[in-house]
């Protein structure tokens, strides 16, 4: 198979995952955050007063997965060491969006 016909189907093939699996996805990196000693929970409704309470931490909400189901993105609100969460959404994520400021939510594209 030819590399750009590979990565085309990747691609798709990820796209393609289920809500499911994406959840499951996001599972996967927040128990991994949490072994790299940075606080990860899916919160409710309050997610900043998880932020504002941990110094480094990364949530989201039922509101960013009910968006996650139209938008097929999800946006994870953070606190603390910027490029060290990046990089771990990165590990986990193949599309992982952010501008480099404290004050934006990093976006994860499926």
């Amino acid at each position: 198979m030819h590399l750009k016909n590979f990565l085309n189907t990747a691609i798709r093939g990820f796209e393609n995952m289920s809500l499911k699996e994406r959840k499951e996805k996001i599972k996967e990196a927040f128990k991994d955050f949490r072994t790299k000693g940075i606080r990860a929970k899916y919160c409710e409704s309050n997610v900043w007063r998880f932020i504002q309470e941990h110094e480094n931490s990364i949530a989201y909400t039922r509101y960013d997965l009910e968006a996650m189901e139209r938008t097929n993105s999800i946006q994870f609100t953070w606190k603390g060491d910027g490029e060290k969460i990046f990089n771990i959404l990165k590990e986990h994520f193949e599309i992982v969006k952010w501008d480099g400021t404290i004050f934006s939510t990093m976006k994860v594209k499926f």
